[in-house]
């Protein structure tokens, strides 16, 4: 029978060699029960020697993704800013380094209710965007914060798409998607708290989204207070042909530092989310994966996030 301290050994362990895991994946890994495995956890948690997660499909509920890079004249900054961060829609706003400074993430159910959040920001403001980047983010293949680790897997943690159902989320919905977009880490009795809803319709609500792939399962990793600079490499291909895209998957899928792969439609093919320790190390993985991909690259671009605005990284 093994002990406390045996399991939470076992557990870290798992975590340093496997990256981010759900509470299925390391009960099968560790030997013991789930309920075993998450009681042990939240001691982990207590101690900050782990971290926990939920990833957000909201594809699943048959909403698309909008990203858009621009730019802003400098006495409209603070009020943008803002108005975007109190959009319930907005799930990631960043200040970039070089052009197209500001980068915001949004979930709209079509493109016309996809570019009404940046109109009404202009007209709210009186602001007049410099050239913007618009592009909706087709699916995601996410790999999680491998390179903390040294891990090194073909096969991607999670593979969102888009779901060919359509769900319909009503209000409560929405604001418990809205606080898990800024805190992956809310209990049940949180979202009860911070939706004012009971803890039992906040349980029922949570395992709802769940069944409909609108959240993934809780994913555990090592936490690491080390700083990191996080960027965004924007591919363009020659050619959209399944070899090419392929060479895109595979080139990303061994990198330790590529931290998500998103296909994009509109004004570019591919944003690869990088992460690491310096700009320097981040430039040399931008070097590294336009070296792998040859000729394949019409045009690409490396944007540094200088800070997060809003939204949560992990």
């Amino acid at each position: 029978m093994k002990n406390a301290n045996e399991i939470q050994l076992q557990i870290l362990g798992v975590l340093t060699t496997g990256g981010s895991r759900t509470i299925s994946d390391l009960s099968k890994q560790v030997g013991v029960k789930p309920h075993v495995v998450r009681y042990q956890l939240d001691q982990l948690l207590e101690r900050r020697r782990v971290e926990r997660a939920v990833m957000l499909n909201q594809r699943a509920l048959g909403h698309h993704v909008f990203n858009v890079l621009f730019d802003l004249p400098r006495v409209s900054i603070k009020r943008a800013l803002e108005f975007l961060e109190r959009r319930p829609e907005v799930s990631w706003l960043a200040q970039n380094m070089g052009l197209r400074k500001f980068e915001v993430t949004y979930f709209a159910k079509d493109m016309i209710e996809g570019s009404k959040l940046i109109q009404s920001m202009g007209e709210s403001i009186g602001v007049h965007f410099r050239d913007p980047i618009f592009a909706i983010e087709v699916e995601t293949r996410h790999w999680g914060l491998r390179f903390l680790t040294g891990r090194e897997s073909q096969k991607p943690v999670a593979h969102f798409v888009a779901s060919k159902e359509s769900r319909e989320p009503d209000s409560i919905d929405v604001k418990i998607l809205h606080l898990l977009r800024h805190d992956g880490d809310l209990s049940v009795q949180r979202v009860a708290k911070s939706a004012g809803i009971s803890e039992s319709t906040a349980k029922y609500r949570l395992e709802r989204l769940r069944e409909w792939g609108a959240i993934s399962e809780e994913m555990y990793f090592l936490r690491s207070d080390h700083d990191f600079v996080q960027a965004q490499l924007v591919l363009n291909l020659k050619a959209r042909s399944r070899e090419h895209e392929q060479s895109v998957i595979e080139v990303c899928s061994h990198n330790l530092y590529v931290e998500e792969l998103i296909t994009g439609f509109g004004c570019w093919d591919y944003k690869v989310v990088l992460r690491a320790d310096t700009v320097n190390r981040l430039l040399e993985v931008e070097e590294s994966i336009l070296a792998a991909l040859g000729k394949n690259v019409s045009r690409a671009t490396m944007l540094v996030r200088n800070r997060v605005v809003a939204g949560r990284e992990g």
